[in-house]
This record gives structure tokens, sequence and C-alpha cells, in this order.
């Protein structure tokens, strides 16, 4: 039930991430909407509950002042003078002229009142000399009018600071949040590459490597699986070796027995009897040993083609956070990021591509690869291996042309399968040729049409040729390490190209290139 469970959450966790950063973001959004607005309705009320305020001291100043304009506009100066935001102030007598005014070219200025205004305070948005304002009218004693202006702006620019402020904890929770994704996926990552070098040195036949991964997800518990099938092997193994010379020590004395029985010619047929009973039990004790290697060679391959499926799960999401991350989805990267980014997606494709070689090889051993066999042209197939290999060779500076001869009639197979091979032979050709070009060669043999893909790399000793074409085999291991590989392409190749109906192979020298060429038969 625990394992169940770590599963299910291993699933679950990139999905999870994603609707948490969304969710994370929209509530902030909200909340810093709602309390902007909410802050901009206090500072307003309170502004205009000042200006109200100070409307009705200046309305009581103007009753006692008895017509003493220079008093009056004296104290209304000192009035305003200590409140915030005054943009302009006028007063006028009943006739709408301006007795009083911030502004003294104004002063005796005849100044229209709205008609509405009877007795109570009319507060208007307006704007003086391009500056939002909230505009008070008064009716003063003697049915005069006190006009009052008082600026927004600092409301504004206090709105403004909370959103920035409200921006720059949004952003630094959404850096925290996207740091810990990165983090999370880098573990999943570390993981995964010590399950692939397990899985490499298992397959070379290294029983003793032990896969250090101490997670207790998913893929804690394969690398558990991994640790066990090889101690379980290597028991194998050992029974085995100590069977066969058990046995051998049987076959040694039973031979034994022989010549002593032959030396006595009473006892010859009953010692030759008996010898062929033994023989007859020690085959069938050999045949039932084979069965049980065999049977190990099946448990490997299935185990692998289940761990090849079990590791590619993962990865479809660590592609799509990657892909994230580098539209910006997630947030802007820096340059250190994106350098980091650059690493793990090369190594994801690195581990995506020997998945899938994996997944190819089983396939093919067990029958269960599909073709879709049609009528094609391996003319098209050379012409669109060439092109989109092209980039990669111009990259090492390398020429890679196609020479095919004319007239080319079809064949019967499957396109994309065909392509794949012509691309791999491609890309090994690539891999370890160093100047020069490879050239890749289309021409009519017999009842065949023969491919080739000729370089001028490296070549290939003889005494490493015939390893060539196996799974997990590598000519050197030296160049295994300059130039990488897993040793499944070539088996891949040959296993299509014989599922066609044709045969491959390579012809080479060492230091002199080499050329790797492969038959299909024409359709009939």
């Amino acid at each position: 039930m625990a394992h169940k469970n770590s599963k299910v959450k291993f699933k679950l966790i990139h999905k999870v991430t994603l609707i948490v950063l969304l969710s994370l973001i929209l509530a902030m959004g909200i909340h810093s909407y709602l309390t902007v607005s909410y802050e901009r309705e206090i500072l307003l009320e309170l502004r205009l509950g000042e200006g109200i305020r100070t409307v009705a001291r200046i309305n009581n100043t103007i009753e006692c002042s008895a017509g003493n304009v220079s008093a009056l506009s004296d104290i209304i100066s000192i009035e305003l003078s200590s409140h915030e935001g005054v943009v302009f102030y006028k007063v006028t007598d009943p006739d709408g002229r301006a007795y009083i005014s911030s502004d003294e070219d104004e002063v005796g200025a005849f100044i229209e009142v709205p008609s509405v205004l009877i007795d109570e305070i009319m507060i208007q948005n307006s704007n003086f000399e391009g500056e939002p304002i909230l505009l008070f009218i008064s009716r003063t004693c003697g049915d005069g009018t006190f006009w009052f202006g008082l600026s927004t702006r600092s409301i504004d620019q206090a709105i403004w600071g909370m959103i920035q402020r409200a921006l720059l904890i949004d952003f630094l929770l959404v850096s925290v949040f996207i740091l810990f994704a990165y983090i999370l996926s880098n573990s999943v990552i570390v993981s995964i590459k010590k399950l692939t070098e397990g899985a490499r040195e298992i397959g070379a036949g290294n029983l003793d490597y032990v896969i250090d991964v101490q997670t207790k997800d998913e893929i804690g518990h394969l690398a558990v699986a991994f640790n066990k099938m090889a101690k379980d092997l290597k028991e194998s193994r050992y029974e085995l070796e100590c069977y066969s010379r058990t046995l051998e020590a049987k076959v040694g004395e039973r031979t034994n027995e022989l010549n002593q029985n032959i030396t006595e010619l009473k006892d010859a047929r009953v010692a030759a009897l008996n010898l062929l009973d033994d023989m007859d039990k020690a085959s069938k004790e050999l045949n039932e040993s084979y069965q049980k290697l065999k049977e190990a060679d099946k448990l490997k391959d299935e185990f692998m083609n289940i761990a090849a499926h079990e590791l590619k799960t993962p990865l479809v999401p660590i592609i799509g956070y990657i892909s994230m991350m580098r539209d910006g989805s997630l947030g802007e990267l820096t340059e250190e990021e994106e350098k980091s980014l650059d690493i793990i997606s090369r190594n994801v494709d690195r581990l995506k591509k020997l998945i899938d070689d994996i997944l190819d090889i089983s396939k093919l051993e067990s029958g269960a690869m599909r073709f879709e066999m049609t009528d094609i042209s391996v003319v098209d197939v050379a012409w669109n291996s060439v092109q989109d290999m092209q980039s990669y060779a111009a990259g090492k500076g390398l020429t890679l042309k196609a020479e095919i001869q004319a007239g080319i009639p079809l064949v019967h197979g499957d396109k994309n399968r065909l392509m794949q091979v012509l691309i791999d032979l491609i890309d090994n050709a690539t891999k370890f040729t160093e100047q020069g070009g490879i050239v890749v060669e289309v021409n009519l043999s017999a009842d065949n049409v023969l491919v080739r893909v000729r370089d001028t790399g490296i070549g290939i000793a003889q005494k490493n040729i015939c390893r060539l074409f196996v799974k997990f085999q590598q000519i050197d291991s030296s160049l295994s390490r300059r130039y990488g590989g897993t040793g499944l392409g070539l088996a891949i190749c040959k296993k299509i190209v014989e599922a066609h109906g044709g045969r491959i192979w390579v012809e080479s020298k060492f230091g002199e290139g080499s050329v790797f060429q492969f038959t299909l038969p024409l359709k009939k």
C-alpha cells in the first residue's frame, strides 16, 4: 500500500506544482487588487472628511470676519497653510465676483456659481492645471461662495507605492516557488541518471554494481529491484558454475570407470550400458541447465523492457516543465539558470534516447515491433535523411551529400523505420569522423537496392567488426568514453533491415574510414 501511495504521489507532484503555482499567482493578484481598491476608498473618504471640516471652519471664519477682507484673507491663508494638498481657494460675493483668491490675478473677476448650489456643500472630481483634485463649493453667509481645491495626487502616489510593494512580494513568492520546483526536478534527474548508469553496468555484466538511490518513491523501489536482480543473477551464475564443475567431475569419474570396465572383458557390455545411461542423464541435466540459463536471459530482457517503460514515465512532466521554464511561463531565468537548464535538457535527451533504444531492441527481439509496410521510394528515404542530418554534420565542419542512381524502383517497407536506420548510420559516421565528409549512395544491385554510407573517419580494425551489430557491445572502451553511445544503435539497425528481408554489413580498415551498407529486396 505504501508503494502504491508513493507512486501516485510521484505522478501527481508535477501537476500539483503547476496547479499550486497558478493558484498562488491568482490568489495574490485578487488579494492585491482588493487591498488596493479598499485602501483607495479609505484614503478618499479621509480626504473628503478633511475637506468638509476645512470648509466648515472657513465658513465660520467668514461669518465672523464682519467684512474685513484683508483680515479674512490672512485667516484663510493661515488656516490652509497647514493643510496638505491645497491647490487653490477663493471667496466670491453674492454677485459671483472673487474678492479673495489664491491667484491675485483672479481678484475682481466674475466666477459662475453652479445653479444646483443652494445651502449644501458641493463636492466633485475635477482637474486643475492637469492635476486631479477634489473641488469643494460651499455657500457662505450673505449668499457668497467659498471655492476650495484639494489635490488627490498623494492618494495616487500612495496607491502606486502599495501596488509596487505587492508586486515585489508576489515576485519573491513566485521566485521561491520556482526555485523549489527546480530543486525537486533536479533531485529526480540525479536519481534517474544513477538508474541509467546502473542499467548500463548490469547490462554489461558487472553484477557487483550497486545502485545508490536512497529515495522512498517508485525510483527508489526500482533501484532496489535492480540491486536484487543483480544479486539474484550473480547467485544463479555461481550456482551454474558450481553445477558445471560438479558435472565435469562426474563425467571424469564415469570416464575413469569406463576405462576400467573396458579392461575387464567380462563386464564390458555392462560398463557400456552404464556409460550410455550416465551420458543420457548428463545430457538431460545439461539441457536443464541450458533452459535455466535461457529463462534467466529472458527474464533479464523482460526486466529491461519494464525498467525502460518505468523510466520513460517521469520524463514526460520533466520535459514539460523544462519547456515551460524555457518559454518563460514560470518566470524569467537568469543566465546561470539558463545554462543549468541546457545541461538538464541535454541529459534528459540522452536518457530519452537510451530508453527508446532499449524499448526498440526489446520489441524487435520479442517480435512485438509493428511495421507499416507500404510501397515506398528509397530515394525519398535517402534525401530526407540527408536533409535531417545536414545541420548536424555542418556543425562538425563535415560535408554530407547524397549520390543516387537514376531509375531506382519502389520497395515494400516501413518508411519511418528505414529512415531510422539511415539516420543512425549517418549519425554514427559523423560521430567517428573528424574531417572530410560522409556520402550516402543508392544503387541497384541485382534484385536489391543497395544503400551505402561512406565516411572518412577513423575506421575499424578487422578483429572488432564482428562485434559491431551485437547489442551492448562497443569496439573499444576508450572510444566509448570519448564518443559516447550505448551499443544498441547498430543492433537495432540490423534487426530492422532483416525484418525487411535484407542484410547489413560493414567494410573498413583502421585509419581509412568505413562503408556501412545494407540491401532491400525490390518489390515483386
